[in-house]
């Protein structure tokens, strides 16, 4: 009985080490940014894109070598997204 116990113990830490190898992904020189995108009441939505639009918003955000991780709608707040952004990047990102 022992030795099964044994072998299942064996069996589960192996998959666990498996698991946390693959769980390390983020570069170790960058960081999570949250940006929270506040809603705008006065206009509706056609009206906010469309001045985003003109000011060029789309093409320029996130700037090249930033990727979006995540991107939602929060009630009462408006849209967070969270970027993980290098190190080297974080200076480019505040000056926009």
């Amino acid at each position: 009985m022992t030795k099964l116990f044994m072998c299942f113990v064996l069996v589960l830490t192996s998959f666990t080490s498996l698991a946390e190898a693959e769980f390390d992904s983020q570069p170790k020189n960058s960081i999570l940014l949250t940006v929270f995108l506040k809603h705008d009441q006065g206009k509706s939505l056609d009206e906010i894109q469309d001045v985003l639009a003109e000011q060029g918003f789309f093409e320029a955000f996130p700037p090249k070598g930033v990727s979006i991780v995540s991107r939602y709608v929060m009630m009462g707040i408006g849209q967070v997204v969270t970027l993980e952004v290098p190190a080297h990047h974080l200076m480019k990102l505040t000056l926009q």
